[in-house]
């Protein structure tokens, strides 16, 4: 299985990927992109986040496209060639993105909105549910930026989206409807949350500031939490899911001295409820997104 993986690593090394290639078969990485220039912002500088952060990851039959801010590559599927800069309205401090069919989403965390980019782009306001057509740009990463919407995940015509809310309260879990743009509430769990994946109809994300896996069943909205880590060590950041396996992204905290061994993937099964062996990753320290290729 191949994982792609942006990572997070300017406060640590000057050896900056835009992504890198691992293969679990092989418990290696199989390939390293290069920085690629175009995503360094550098007109963002001192505006609360680094000018290069590849994060959002969203792919297709053919391309992968990765957020750094307020600028989206496009990369070919094939050979990882850089190809060229893709025209979407984007912000600073751009979490996760995501693809589908003829739309395309976009956690504008540090405006509390959700980008909807179809022939034309507008945002639905995770604070009273509007849409707009045009929003201001930030100041700063944190100035407008008070819910930290940050995941996104497409089930049943409907994406889900999460709320981490910055440590004042506990996550929130919504979603609207792909056609209407309703918004529902799923439930709240765990606290400093990140990432969504739906298996089997139960919702499963990280809470990153206890270290453990929250499971929503989505029919009787029971909450179940699984530890998985020290969240006084390690961070809890990067989820996907194969057949009945959680991919779960494990990193060094960025307050915390670089130990080594400590940014890996642990796998967990949803059915057994098992935590395997990690998966080892040498060579970055934070992982921002994953996505199995």
């Amino acid at each position: 299985m191949k994982i792609i993986i942006t990572p997070d690593d300017h406060a640590i090394t000057k050896d900056s990927y835009t992504f890198i290639i691992y293969d679990t078969d092989a418990k290696r990485i199989e390939f390293k992109k290069e920085k690629i220039e175009d995503l360094d912002c550098i007109y963002l500088k001192n505006q609360g986040r680094p000018t290069f952060r590849p994060f959002g990851i969203a792919l297709n039959d053919k391309h992968i496209l990765i957020a750094s801010n307020d600028r989206l590559a496009s990369f070919s599927k094939e050979n990882y060639n850089y190809l060229n800069l893709v025209n979407v309205s984007l912000f600073l401090n751009t979490h996760q993105i995501l693809l589908s069919k003829d739309s395309f989403f976009t956690c504008n965390t540090s405006i509390d909105t959700i980008g909807i980019h179809k022939e034309k782009s507008f945002h639905l306001s995770v604070i009273d549910y509007s849409l707009k057509d045009t929003v201001d740009k930030p100041l700063d990463a944190d100035e407008k930026d008070t819910k930290h919407v940050n995941s996104l995940c497409e089930y049943d015509n409907k994406i889900y989206y999460c709320l981490h809310n910055k440590g004042r309260k506990i996550s929130e879990y919504k979603f609207f409807d792909k056609n209407n743009y309703k918004v529902t509430d799923v439930g709240e769990a765990g606290f400093c949350s990140h990432n969504i994946k739906i298996v089997r109809n139960n919702l499963y994300s990280l809470s990153s500031a206890t270290g453990e896996l929250i499971q929503i069943n989505l029919e009787t909205k029971n909450v179940t939490y699984y530890p998985i880590v020290d969240p006084s060590i390690t961070f809890l950041r990067g989820l996907d899911c194969s057949k009945d396996n959680l991919i779960i992204g494990c990193s060094n905290k960025h307050n915390q001295p670089v130990k080594e061994k400590n940014c890996y993937l642990a796998m967990f099964n949803t059915i057994t409820k098992d935590l395997s062996a990690p998966f080892y990753i040498d060579e970055i320290f934070v992982i921002t997104d994953l996505k199995i290729l």
